[in-house]
C-alpha cells in the first residue's frame, strides 16, 4: 500500500514537471498565474511524498529491529539449548562408526542453522547499530563483507559518536552505505573500495569510491528505477530523507565515486 502511494506520487510529480515546462513555453498571457498555481501544488506533492517515505522507512526499520531481536533472543536461545542437549547426549550415542557419523551430521546441521540464523538477523538489522552506534556498525559491516567477498574495503572515518547523530539519521546513513557496497559487489567488478567519512561546513560527507568498470552517467536519470538501478533509487530516496545531496562521478573503465553530503543539524529530526 505505502509503496504504491509513493509510486503514484512520483507519477504526479513527473506530470507536474511536464506541465510546468509546457506553461513556461506557452504563449498564453495568463501562464505566469497558472505556473504559480502548478508550482504550489507541486511543492505540496513533494512534501507529501517525503513525509510518506519517512513514515515507510521508519516502519520498515522498526519491523526489521523487532524481527532481528526475536530471532536473536528466542530462536537463538532455542538453538543454544539444542546444541547443549546434543553435547550431553554424545556419550550415549555409542561408538559404532555409523552412529558417530549420524550424530556428527546432526551437530553440523544445528551449527549451520545457528550460522544462518545469525546471518538473517544481521541482514535484517545488525544489533550492533542499536547497541554501539553507527561507527562500530560500519566497521562490523566492512569486516563481514570483506570476509565473505574477495574485495578489499578500506574504511576511513572520523569518530562519529562525537557528532551525536539521531538514531534515525544513523540508521539511514548505515543503509546508504550498505546499499552502495551492494551495488559495487553486484555491478562494478571492483577489487578495491574506499569509504571515507568526514565533516565539512557542518555536513557529514560520505564518499564511496571503487576501481571497478564504471559507467556512463549521462543517461542515469532515465535509468534510475529500472531493473538493475533500484539500488541507486534507494540511495537517492534515503539521502532525500536527510535533506542531503547525492552526486555520482563515473565513466566507463574509470571506476565510480558516490559523494553524499548530509546536514549534521538539519531541521528534520526523528
Amino acid at each position: 500500500m505505502g509503496a504504491q502511494l509513493v509510486s503514484d506520487l512520483n507519477k504526479k510529480i513527473e506530470f507536474f514537471h511536464t506541465t510546468m515546462s509546457n506553461l513556461e513555453n506557452s504563449t498564453d498571457r495568463n501562464w505566469i498565474g497558472k505556473l504559480s498555481h502548478v508550482g504550489a501544488n507541486f511543492k505540496q506533492l513533494q512534501f507529501s511524498r517525503l513525509q510518506l517515505l519517512t513514515k515507510l522507512n521508519a516502519a520498515r526499520e522498526l519491523e526489521r529491529r523487532r524481527l532481528a531481536r526475536d530471532l536473536h533472543d528466542q530462536m537463538g536461545q532455542d538453538l543454544i539449548a539444542l546444541t547443549l542437549g546434543l553435547r550431553s547426549l554424545k556419550d550415549d550415542v555409542g561408538d559404532t562408526p555409523e552412529r558417530v557419523a549420524q550424530f556428527e551430521q546432526i551437530q553440523a546441521i544445528v551449527s549451520n542453522l545457528n550460522q544462518q540464523l545469525h546471518s538473517i538477523a544481521w541482514d535484517l538489522r545488525p544489533l550492533i547499530l542499536d547497541d554501539l552506534g553507527l561507527h562500530e556498525a560500519l566497521i562490523d559491516l566492512v569486516d563481514k563483507l570483506s570476509a565473505s567477498i574477495s574485495i578489499n574495503i578500506d574504511l576511513q572515518s572520523i569518530t562519529l559518536s562525537k557528532l551525536k547523530l539521531s538514531k534515525f539519521k544513523e540508521t539511514v546513513i548505515y543503509r546508504i552505505t550498505q546499499e552502495a557496497l551492494t551495488n559495487v559487489f553486484k555491478h562494478a567488478n571492483a577489487s578495491d573500495v574506499l569509504i571515507m567519512l568526514n565533516v565539512f561546513q557542518n555536513k557529514l560527507i560520505l564518499n564511496i569510491a571503487d576501481n571497478g568498470c564504471g559507467f556512463d552517467t549521462s543517461s542515469l536519470q532515465n535509468e534510475v528505477g529500472k531493473k538493475g538501478c533500484f539500488g541507486l533509487q534507494g540511495i537517492f530516496e534515503r539521502v532525500e530523507l536527510l535533506s542531503g545531496t547525492f552526486n555520482i562521478l563515473s565513466s566507463p573503465n574509470e571506476g565510480t565515486v558516490l559523494r553524499i553530503s548530509i546536514p549534521i543539524n538539519s531541521r528534520r529530526k526523528r
